[in-house]
């Protein structure tokens, strides 16, 4: 599993985590799913995480993150609320819930859609991805 080192600046704190604003660096071009995360990416991304080293708002750190589960967390984002959009509407198309194919069609996409959402925010909550504050820069 490949782990990333990213330099970011605190943003905010609160109990054991820290708001981060990372900003795109070389890394980003070497990773493969550049792609996925830089279509519609500004020059930089907010991100919370672990902060063990106790750092403070407007310090400039070294965040760890784990390539491997950025992809994944990724696919999951895009592709399941995708494929359960295309299940609902072909699953109403047939059913024909109300007499009309359409409206069936796009009222169980879109209450496939939400079940979608719902599931993958009960599984973010096992999700073992979790950027760390792994090193202060400045101490000011």
């Amino acid at each position: 599993m490949e782990i990333k080192k990213e330099r970011g600046t605190v943003i905010s704190v609160s109990d054991e985590r820290a708001k981060i604003k990372l900003v795109r660096s070389m890394a980003c071009e070497g990773c493969p799913g550049s792609g996925l995360c830089g279509i519609l990416s500004k020059r930089y991304r907010m991100l919370e995480a672990e902060n063990p080293v106790g750092a403070t708002p407007g310090q400039e750190v070294i965040v760890s993150l784990q390539a491997e589960n950025e992809l994944k967390a990724s696919f999951i984002i895009y592709v399941i609320p995708t494929i359960s959009l295309f299940i609902g509407a072909i699953l109403g198309y047939y059913l024909k819930l109300w007499g009309s194919s359409d409206s069936s069609a796009a009222f169980l996409s879109i209450v496939f859609l939400i079940l979608a959402f719902l599931g993958i925010r009960q599984y973010s909550k096992k999700f073992t991805f979790r950027p760390v504050i792994t090193e202060v820069l400045n101490t000011e």
